[in-house]
């Protein structure tokens, strides 16, 4: 639900330059948006082999955007659809469900929350908006470079590159609104980055944002739109020893509290106020290298952690949620290179391990692990048509495994035209919840068990 608001800008001080924007052009040529997504390697967004989209900081920054939802709101393709929660909502690609889309932050995966905790949107809060550099989305099937979730689609963030020289950013923005619901709110954030010596680079920020809750028009006593307090601490840290070689670590730290006036579904129908405290976690090691030579190979090896842990708290007697603790820890190699000429070759191998902390499993806690292999070839037919053949081999220890080929061609008719086609496959790997022996949650009037026979969605 909309509510009319008042914005009004505190204060603002922008003390240096942006880092590099997604753009490049030759010298007295117009500016073409660069992506990566599609590929995994930069390429020109008309020359994409998908249908895609890019929103900037820019256009970040004039929807005045708090989360990824606002951000996204009224791109092609992205469909908003709304939980049964105090106004949470969820964003889906060409009208897949929303579990069906894959969040990515430069590259690795956050914690798919909002398929293991029912009508979540957690999802949509892992990065703070002002540290954003664009949003690169993918409609369509993309699990030949990104495995499981990406059935309906990719939403990849790129965070702020660190400057090469010293620069910082500070910036308040505060929002009353016209009625007496409630719904004001602030968002603060301040960042440096810079080197800090031969090779060096360092960057810190933070923010801080909170939202007062809205109550509903009908029933004063209930929320229409949950109360949220957010804060988020993130650095990095960049070493290159030698020319082409680059190792980077990075840490985000994040604390977020959510309330809202609620009503029972079903029992007693008691009032009561529910908050939901969240705490995320993502630290990453990645080490870039460009090895130049006839075929101008280039590898990353990468590893990472993604974790969440949600706490609920119900007063009046009210049961709360489960606790749930959620952590991907991934471990990826990638290597590119041309072998030959009009050939791109891309190989890759990935080793992911999901594990999640619920009481209601046997145990309390359950695991799976994820191998994948994947190769994809871009071939140049001529300066007008490209093709991209790709395959991807999943091997989940629970389900099985699931092959995903990928097929595209992109036909430049016209300087100004472009047309593009072709066939993607994708898949949804069952939750632990889903398919643990054992698994029961009662939630209101519903019962939820798991069923170990489950198979991939395709």
């Amino acid at each position: 639900m909309h509510h009319p608001r008042l914005t009004w800008l505190a204060a603002a001080a922008l003390l240096a330059l942006a880092g590099a924007p997604a753009l490049a052009a030759e010298p007295g040529a117009p500016l073409q948006t660069v992506v990566v997504s599609a590929t995994r390697h930069a390429m020109p967004l008309a020359d994409a082999p998908a249908a895609m989209s890019v929103v900037t900081a820019e256009d970040i920054a004039q929807r005045g955007a708090d989360n990824l939802l606002e951000a996204l709101r009224g791109e092609t393709g992205v469909a908003v659809f709304g939980r049964t929660i105090a106004g949470r909502k969820a964003l889906a690609l060409r009208g897949m469900d929303p579990r069906h889309t894959l969040f990515l932050v430069d590259g690795r995966r956050i914690s798919a929350s909002d398929g293991v905790i029912g009508h979540s949107d957690f999802q949509l809060d892992g990065v703070a908006m002002d540290q954003i550099d664009r949003i690169e989305v993918v409609r369509g099937p993309l699990s030949v470079l990104y495995g499981a979730e990406a059935l309906g689609g990719v939403v990849q963030v790129f965070t702020r590159p660190l400057a090469a020289q010293f620069e910082g950013r500070a910036a308040v923005q505060g929002s009353q609104t016209t009625s007496d619901r409630g719904g004001e709110g602030h968002r603060a954030s301040a960042s440096v980055s810079g080197p800090l010596g031969e090779g060096l680079r360092a960057g810190l920020s933070v923010s801080d944002s909170r939202r007062q809750a809205v109550a509903s028009a009908l029933d004063p006593r209930l929320s229409d739109l949950e109360g949220r307090h957010k804060q988020e601490v993130s650095w990095r840290l960049r070493w290159a020893p030698a020319s082409g070689h680059a190792l980077e670590l990075e840490q985000r730290w994040g604390q977020e509290q959510r309330w809202a006036d609620q009503i029972e579904r079903s029992g007693r129908r008691r009032l009561f106020q529910s908050v939901t405290d969240l705490d995320r976690d993502h630290a990453a090691l990645t080490w870039g290298a460009d090895w130049g030579g006839d075929g101008d190979w280039r590898s990353t090896v990468r590893a990472y952690e993604s974790r969440l842990a949600m706490r609920n708290q119900r007063d009046n007697g009210v049961a709360a949620l489960r606790p749930n603790r959620l952590a991907d820890r991934v471990a990826e190699v990638q290597l590119s290179g041309q072998p030959r000429a009009g050939h791109l070759l891309s190989a890759g191998a990935e080793l992911r391990q999901e594990s999640l902390r619920n009481v209601g499993l046997p145990g309390g806690s359950a695991e799976s692990e994820h191998r994948s292999l994947l190769l994809q070839d871009e071939i140049t037919w001529s300066r007008a048509l490209t093709f991209t053949a790709g395959l991807r081999h999943d091997a989940h220890q629970r389900f099985g495994s699931e092959w995903s080929p990928r097929l595209y061609a992109v036909w430049r008719v016209a300087p100004q035209w472009v047309l593009k086609g072709g066939y993607s496959h994708g898949f949804k790997a069952p939750t632990l919840k889903q398919i643990t022996p054992g698994y029961q949650e009662d939630e209101g009037p519903y019962t939820y068990l798991s069923n170990p026979s489950l198979q991939a969605e395709t």
